[in-house]
């Protein structure tokens, strides 16, 4: 059950809103955002690029595929990490939780399909292995939704400081943008070993 629902609510809050977001390039690229927002908060941290998207205690990090482009889910990309930074100097342990829970919804069911296989190979397989595996994944499922709400949370921080902000010029940007952030959220509400079955999500690696 928790998967369905987990796969519904990725669907619903997540795909659904995505293919309804304007399509136009915007002023600003990713990287440009970011940075905005980071003199916009007078964050003392760095905005970098790298090979995939990251948070640390000093660093802003987006991966380099994403950082140039123009364009409302880049913008929401990007404006997310700023909100998880946001979010880590008033509330540290939600990080720490999230960062355990995404940890956990792919070891976790991982771990359990690969016990499973063993057992087949060695002809060891007993009848509760697939039940086992759907419990794994099925626990992974609820673990996530824990980073979907971070997620969302920080993505609300993001919404409500834009809205203080001039930093996009366009109202129907910013809102596209807000939506957008919580679309991303809400695709944490798959596993991450599941999310390998969403060809969209292979763009998206945050930590």
């Amino acid at each position: 059950m928790p998967i369905i629902i987990g796969i519904a609510m990725r669907k619903w809050f997540g795909e659904r809103v995505f293919k309804k977001l304007p399509a136009h390039p915007t002023q600003l690229s990713a990287e440009e955002f970011l940075e905005s927002l980071k003199e916009s908060a007078k964050l003392a941290m760095e905005v970098k690029t790298s090979k995939r998207t990251r948070l640390t205690d000093s660093e802003m990090v987006l991966a380099r595929e994403l950082a140039g482009e123009k364009g409302i889910q880049p913008l929401a990309e990007a404006g997310l990490l700023f909100g998880l930074a946001l979010l880590g100097r008033s509330q540290p342990e939600l990080l720490k939780w999230r960062e355990w829970a995404l940890k956990f919804s792919w070891a976790f069911p991982a771990f359990s399909i690969l016990v499973v296989i063993f057992a087949a190979v060695v002809g060891s397989f007993v009848r509760w292995a697939l039940p086992a595996v759907s419990l794994a994944i099925g626990g992974g499922t609820l673990v996530s939704f824990l980073a979907a709400w971070v997620e969302w949370q920080a993505a609300g921080l993001t919404g409500k400081f834009l809205k203080k902000r001039a930093i996009i010029a366009r109202e129907d940007d910013r809102i596209a943008i807000s939506q957008a952030m919580r679309a991303l959220a809400a695709r944490r509400c798959v596993p991450g070993m599941l999310q390998l079955l969403f060809p969209e999500s292979k763009g998206r690696p945050a930590e």
